[in-house]
């Protein structure tokens, strides 16, 4: 993970935002602060590798990053309140597939996924990963603890 730097100091190149928004280090009070998201668990995923906090208009409006829980594996994750991202849908599209590739190099990943919970508060979710470059790998029928199914999506960049 010695190229951290790379993918930080290219963060906000890549999404192209507008002077209102901007990208910090993703801290864990932020998780509570943002109060869209489970806390504990994004909390977890800050300890697990390199994260962010995307901030518009003064309010957080996502955090993602990349949990490493092992050399050279990568799971992809993201938290946000779709109504304070939706003016920045496009830009925020471009840059997810930007940062996924920036991510596979500056952290020297063999493979970088997604597990996506297929539940009616996640409708759009899977749609989105597969439009930033990730592909249906599996589907694991009954795996989360509420019983809803998961798609695990990999990561085929410019190749998707």
């Amino acid at each position: 993970m010695g190229r951290i730097e790379d993918l930080r100091s290219g963060l906000d190149l890549l999404l192209n935002l507008p002077p209102d928004a901007w990208i910090v280090p993703a801290e864990p009070f932020h998780a509570e602060l943002a109060r869209f998201c489970n806390a504990p668990a994004v909390v977890q995923l800050i300890d697990m590798g390199p994260s962010y906090t995307l901030i518009y208009k003064n309010r957080i409006a996502a955090l993602f990053g990349v949990a490493m829980p092992w050399a050279g594996l990568g799971e992809a994750w993201l938290v946000t309140e779709r109504e304070r991202v939706r003016p920045l849908a496009l830009r925020f599209a471009r840059g997810a597939r930007r940062f996924c590739g920036l991510a596979v190099f500056a952290l020297n990943l063999r493979r970088l996924q997604i597990h996506a919970s297929i539940t009616s508060a996640n409708p759009t979710f899977v749609k989105f990963a597969r439009v930033i470059g990730f592909t249906d790998e599996a589907r694991l029928a009954g795996f989360m603890p509420d019983g809803a199914d998961v798609v695990l999506l990999a990561w085929k960049g410019n190749a998707s």
